[in-house]
């Protein structure tokens, strides 16, 4: 592998995963929201129905009812956010997921 490879490659690779990863967590709290408001008993059980389907990534099931955290998860985001924009791109979903993700983790700090 050549070292080029790597620094072209990489980078933004492990962007775009944490990217994905923000969006499951994003897409399961807000699930949860909705869940709650049909006034279904445990959102837990039916995430766990939702991932019996073999196409759905089971990452999200460990984080559900929970914000993301840690150092890369918000950190990669902004660092996105900007190259996306720079380059003539709407960077709206990316920061729709951080915006949401920020909100439940301060939700979620302040209890």
């Amino acid at each position: 592998m050549k070292f080029p490879f790597l620094i072209l490659h990489v980078f933004p690779a492990k962007l775009l995963s944490n990217f994905y990863l923000s969006l499951l967590i994003a897409f399961l709290n807000k699930s949860d929201e909705l869940i709650k408001r049909l006034e279904v008993n445990n959102s837990l059980k039916v995430a766990r129905l939702m991932f019996a389907d073999a196409r759905m990534s089971t990452y999200g099931t460990s984080k559900f009812e929970q914000p993301f955290r840690g150092k890369c998860l918000p950190t990669r985001m902004d660092e996105l956010i900007d190259p996306i924009r720079c380059r003539g791109l709407n960077p709206h979903l990316s920061r729709a997921v951080r915006t949401y993700n920020l909100r439940i983790k301060t939700q979620h700090d302040d209890t």
